[in-house]
């Protein structure tokens, strides 16, 4: 269950940006780098070696682990966005300046 709402909120997270960003190699290596983890934390309820204090001790360490992992995700997801609206402004002024220079070329006649 935790793995399909960590995989859901990831989406989520992704859902604006376009399936091309969302798929790059960084972003899915930490997607499965998170359902890793997520999966460490199933594992854990089932190991009976462990006493429930370090259960709980190791729950708070993967469970820190998926917050740093999901902050990595939500920070490069954010230089993507940040990437893609640079070059959407680059080629809009590159568009815009070349309709300026036409019309000052028009008007110089």
């Amino acid at each position: 269950m935790m793995k399909i709402n960590g995989f859901n909120e990831t989406n989520t997270q992704t859902g604006a940006m376009g399936m091309a960003q969302a798929n790059d190699s960084v972003s899915k290596n930490i997607q499965n780098q998170i359902a890793n983890a997520q999966q460490k934390l199933q594992d854990l309820s089932s190991n009976e070696e462990l006493s429930l204090e370090d259960k709980m001790k190791k729950r708070q360490e993967i469970q820190q682990e998926i917050t740093n992992l999901n902050q990595q995700l939500r920070q490069h997801q954010i230089e993507q966005r940040k990437e893609q609206q640079s070059k959407k402004s680059s080629m809009d002024d590159m568009v815009a300046g070349t309709k300026n220079t036409s019309a000052k070329n028009a008007h110089v006649r």
